[in-house]
């Protein structure tokens, strides 16, 4: 004889077996996917020649570093990049990676990086970076070798924005686009520090004191301790010392 009572005990067994299994196999998915998305991986796998095309194009104030690497024999591939600071590979420090795969104009378009160094390497004191393509070895070092930088980390944006900031939208928005970071690593920081750059001869407070060319007038007109000049030595002050 059937017995219903049986066969829905059975059946609800089954169903929330199911369940059970499928929420197990879908949430160590979701975690694999989770921890492999933080991995740098490249992309041309064991098809690397061994070949490295590369070179650091330039470091910015600000610690980005631009450039391109790629395997020559894999160009519909990626490669990663890995940095070290104040050494090569063996004696620097580690600093991150990334991948070599951003587009812009020219003919290594698609393998491009740009990697931000650490703060803590830009401290307004000389280094030395070191990268490399696919794999952190001698041989496969990035071009041209150990790049000197000297970086700077942005630290009084809350000044700038009280005593700077309404100043320069109202009066320098007609010729110059310029936001906290573009104020301080152009005029701000020319010359910088290290390169004999002050609260008093650096090219924003002279262009305000009238001191060196400026088609947009002189704010500053009894020279760098005026009230505006007065309060962008505060803003250079609060940065770099």
């Amino acid at each position: 004889m059937f017995n219903l009572n049986k066969y829905v005990r059975t059946a609800t067994a089954i169903f929330l077996f199911s369940v059970a299994l499928f929420s197990f196999n879908n949430c160590g998915q979701h975690s694999a996917d989770e921890s492999s998305s933080s991995v740098i991986t490249n992309d041309v796998g064991s098809k690397f020649s061994g070949t490295l095309s590369s070179n650091i194009n330039y470091v910015t104030v600000l610690g980005t570093v631009w450039g391109y690497a790629l395997d020559p024999a894999n160009p519909s591939s990626s490669i990663k990049v890995i940095f070290y600071i104040d050494g090569p590979v063996g004696t620097g420090q580690l600093a991150g990676e990334i991948q070599a795969n951003k587009v812009s104009p020219g003919p290594t378009s698609g393998h491009f990086f740009s990697y931000q160094i650490p703060a803590r390497f830009l401290d307004g004191k000389a280094h030395q970076i070191f990268a490399y393509g696919y794999e952190a070895k001698a041989s496969l070092q990035v071009k041209p070798g150990a790049v000197n930088f000297l970086g700077y980390t942005p630290k009084a944006e809350a000044i700038f924005n009280v005593q700077i900031k309404s100043f320069v939208q109202s009066r320098c928005v007609s010729c110059h686009n310029w936001d906290y970071l573009g104020l301080y690593s152009g005029p701000l920081l020319n010359p910088t520090p290290a390169n004999g750059g002050t609260s008093t001869n650096n090219v924003f407070i002279r262009k305000m004191a009238g001191l060196t060319g400026h088609a947009g007038g002189v704010f500053c007109p009894g020279g760098v301790t005026d009230t505006l000049c007065a309060e962008i030595q505060k803003w250079y002050n609060a940065e770099f010392n």
